[in-house]
């Protein structure tokens, strides 16, 4: 590295020569604000994302089938009659298919957001560590970067799914307000995920991993037990799970 000027306050810039597989590369090292440093791992990540053209249509391709399937089993269950009503039975059949229908289309989405999350960190760690150890950017812009692309991709995802499952369904709720809800319910999820992600050392480990972030959810959510029936020692888990 040649030495010239000192650079400005607001922006230092080095170029340092490195080699890499046997050729030479060069990385730019910046020393930037937060804001510089968290556009820049922003625009690369959602780049990596939208390049990804496989994993984009298998998601689409998966939300499709799916919402057509949870729509066309729950057909007309959100639909109340005069008679469900005239009959005590009939309305807890009722109530617990539709019950049933909104916990099954909240899980589905959930664990679809989820679970590449999941993987991120495990399978670029030595990515990160790299680029960090050479102070490209700190943590938390590329942490952070990770769950802001996720944002359009759930709203964009829950709004596929309730277009198709709403009315078939029949539900009575505002389908924007569904959408956005069910949409901040997966961010919250991704985001525990990531921390999953982060604290293990492999992609397999991570896998071996899920199943405690989706059935404390499901068994929380009081489709499978009513949440005073659970022991008042592991009810306060309930605050944990966002399903709830």
């Amino acid at each position: 590295v040649r030495d010239g000027p000192r650079p400005g306050t607001c922006t230092q810039l080095m170029w340092l020569t490195v080699r890499y597989t046997g050729e030479l590369r060069f990385l730019s090292l910046l020393s930037l604000s937060h804001t510089h440093t968290y556009t820049y791992t922003q625009v690369r990540e959602a780049r990596n994302v939208w390049r990804d053209t496989g994993a984009i249509g298998a998601r689409i391709f998966l939300t499709l089938f799916l919402a057509t399937l949870m729509g066309l089993m729950f057909e007309n269950v959100g639909r109340w009659d005069p008679e469900d009503l005239s009959d005590g039975l009939r309305m807890s059949e009722k109530l617990s298919n539709h019950f049933g229908a909104v916990t099954l289309i909240s899980s589905a989405l959930m664990m679809a957001t989820t679970q590449p999350v999941l993987l991120y960190f495990p399978l670029e760690r030595p990515v990160f560590l790299r680029e960090h150890a050479t102070q490209v950017y700190a943590a938390w812009p590329y942490f952070f970067s990770k769950l802001i692309v996720e944002v359009p991709l759930a709203v964009i995802q829950c709004g596929v799914t309730y277009a198709i499952v709403h009315p078939l369904i029949g539900l009575q709720g505002d389908i924007v307000y569904l959408t956005l809800v069910t949409a901040l319910l997966g961010l919250v999820a991704a985001s525990t995920a990531l921390l999953i992600g982060a604290s293990v050392p492999t992609v397999t480990v991570a896998l071996q991993c899920a199943p405690l972030l989706f059935l404390p959810q499901m068994m929380y959510a009081g489709l499978f037990i009513s949440i005073a029936k659970i022991p008042e020692h592991l009810r306060w888990a309930q605050q944990l799970c966002a399903l709830k």
